[in-house]
C-alpha cells in the first residue's frame, strides 16, 4: 500500500546478540522511531538484519552483503522511501562495510545512518613487520639447529653412545661435523621458508587491511552514541593496550635479531668470514652438545658448568681436542647469552602472540597472520568531524540493572537523541540526504 511518505529503517544488532530484543517492533527504540517518523509525517517500516552475530570481520562482511540486498530491493519497491539504518555495536560495523561499499549514486538514497556503541578500527600494515618477519625466521632457524644437536646428543647418550664407547678416531670428527652440518643447512631453509612465507601473504595481508577499515567512512547524515562506562569500548581498549605493548616489544627484539643477522651476513659474504662462519658453528655446535650431555647424564650441573665447563670433545685427531676445548670454554659466555636470547624470544613470541590473537578476536580479528603483519587501532568514532552524543552515566535517568553498552538503544536520552535526529532529518524539504564523497 503506498503512502505520502514513508521512513524505512534498517536495524542491526551487534556481536552475540541474534535475536536482540531491541530491533522487535514494539521495543522502546521502535517505539520511539515510530513516534518521531509520525510527527513528521511519515509512516514507518522496519526491516531487521538477523545476521550470526559471530565476533568475526567475515560473518560482518557476510551481514553487510545481506543488508545491501534488503536496500536494493527497498530501492526498486519504495523509490520515494526515506532509507536509514541503525546499527548497535558491531552491527554499526556491518552498517560501515555496506555504507563503504555502496557505489556513489545509490549514496544519495540513503537518509541517515546512526551507530550505537559502535566501535570503529582503524587498520595499517605494521611498521617493521619485515622486521618481525626476518627476526622470528633467524630465530625459528637457531632453534631447529638447537634441536638437531638435541636429537644427536639424545640418541648418542641413550642409543648409539658412539662418542662414549668408540674413543677418539677422524670418523667421529666427520660425523660431528656433518651433524653440525646438517642442523645449519636444515636450519637455513627454515628462515628462508619463513621469509618466502612474508613475501607471499604481504599483498593478500595489505588487501584485507583496506576491506576490514571501518574508521574511513562516506560523509553523510551520520549521528553516533556512546556512553560513559561502556563495557565493551573498555575491553577493546584492554586488547589494543595487548596488541600495543606486545607489538612494541616485538619490534624493539626484532631490530636486535634482524641486526644480528645481518651481520652473520655481512660475514658470510667473504672467503675468511665463511670460514670463520664454520669454525665458529663447529664450536657452538660443540659447546651445545657438551651442555647437553652434562643435563642428559643427569650430573649436577650450575652457571658455572654451562659457562665455563670443560667439554669432553671427540675428535679423533691429536692436540685438536685441546683447541676446540679451549676455543669453546673462551666463547661460552657468548654461545650461552646467543641461546638464552634466541630461546626468551621464542618464549615471548608463545606469550605474545597468543595475548595478540586474543586482543584481535576481541575486536573480530582472526589469524596469526593479523598479527604479525598488521597493526590496529580501535576508535570511538571514524575520522573526520562528526556529531558525536555522549551519554553521561551521572545523568539522573540513568538505568540500573542494564549494561552501559546497552544504553543507547535503551536510555531515554539516546531514545531521545535518535528520535531528534529522525524528526529533522524528515523535515528537511531536500528529502533524502546525499553523500559528499
Amino acid at each position: 500500500m503506498p503512502h505520502e511518505s514513508l521512513a524505512i529503517f534498517f536495524l542491526v544488532h551487534g556481536t552475540f546478540a541474534r535475536g536482540a530484543e531491541w530491533v522487535k517492533d514494539d521495543s522502546p527504540l521502535c517505539e520511539a522511531v515510530r513516534s518521531a517518523a509520525g510527527d513528521a509525517g511519515s509512516h514507518t517500516i522496519f526491516e531487521s538484519v538477523s545476521w550470526s552475530g559471530r565476533n568475526s570481520v567475515a560473518d560482518r562482511l557476510a551481514a553487510a552483503g545481506e543488508l545491501d540486498a534488503k536496500f536494493r530491493r527497498a530501492c526498486i519497491q519504495y523509490p520515494d522511501a526515506h532509507l536509514f539504518f541503525i546499527g548497535h555495536s558491531h552491527g554499526g560495523s556491518v552498517v560501515s562495510y555496506f555504507w563503504r561499499g555502496l557505489e556513489r549514486d545509490l549514496r544519495c538514497r540513503v537518509s541517515g545512518a546512526a551507530f550505537l556503541s559502535t566501535p570503529f578500527i582503524a587498520t595499517r600494515m605494521r611498521p617493521g613487520w619485515q622486521q618481525l618477519v626476518a627476526a622470528l625466521a633467524t630465530a625459528i632457524a637457531i632453534l631447529v639447529f638447537l634441536m638437531v644437536l638435541a636429537a644427536a646428543e639424545y640418541a648418542d647418550a641413550n642409543y648409539l653412545r658412539w662418542s662414549y664407547d668408540l674413543g677418539g678416531r677422524w670418523y667421529i670428527t666427520v660425523l660431528v661435523l656433518a651433524i653440525f652440518l646438517i642442523g645449519f643447512l636444515v636450519a637455513a631453509g627454515v628462515r628462508r621458508a619463513a621469509l618466502r612465507w612474508g613475501e607471499a601473504v604481504d599483498t593478500k595481508v595489505r588487501s584485507n587491511v583496506e576491506i576490514r577499515e571501518t574508521t574511513r567512512l562516506p560523509e553523510g547524515n551520520n549521528i553516533f552514541l556512546r556512553t560513559t562506562g561502556d563495557e565493551a569500548a573498555l575491553a577493546l581498549a584492554v586488547g589494543q593496550i595487548a596488541i600495543s605493548v606486545v607489538g612494541w616489544t616485538n619490534l624493539v627484539v626484532s631490530r636486535v635479531v634482524v641486526a644480528m643477522d645481518r651481520s652473520w651476513r655481512r660475514l658470510w659474504d667473504s672467503f675468511i668470514g665463511r670460514a670463520a662462519a664454520v669454525v665458529g658453528i663447529v664450536l657452538y655446535g660443540n659447546w651445545i652438545t657438551g651442555t647437553l650431555a652434562i643435563m642428559v647424564d643427569k650430573d649436577p650441573w650450575s652457571w658455572r658448568q654451562l659457562v665455563l665447563t670443560r667439554l669432553d670433545i671427540p675428535t679423533g685427531i691429536a692436540h685438536i681436542d685441546i683447541i676446540l676445548e679451549r676455543a669453546v670454554l673462551v666463547l661460552s659466555p657468548v654461545f650461552f647469552l646467543l641461546s638464552i636470547g634466541v630461546l626468551g624470544f621464542m618464549l615471548w613470541l608463545l606469550i605474545g602472540l597468543p595475548l595478540c590473537l586474543l586482543a584481535l578476536w576481541a575486536a573480530g580479528w582472526t589469524g596469526v597472520k593479523d598479527g604479525l603483519f598488521t597493526a590496529i587501532a580501535i576508535e570511538p568514532v571514524p575520522l573526520g568531524t562528526i556529531p558525536l552524543h555522549h551519554l553521561d552515566w551521572n545523568a539522573p535517568d540513568q538505568m540500573r540493572g542494564v549494561r552501559r553498552h546497552s544504553y543507547t538503544y535503551s536510555n531515554p536520552a539516546a531514545l531521545k537523541c535518535i528520535s531528534d535526529w529522525i524528526s529533522q532529518t524528515l523535515r528537511r524539504p531536500e528529502g533524502a540526504i546525499s553523500s559528499k564523497d
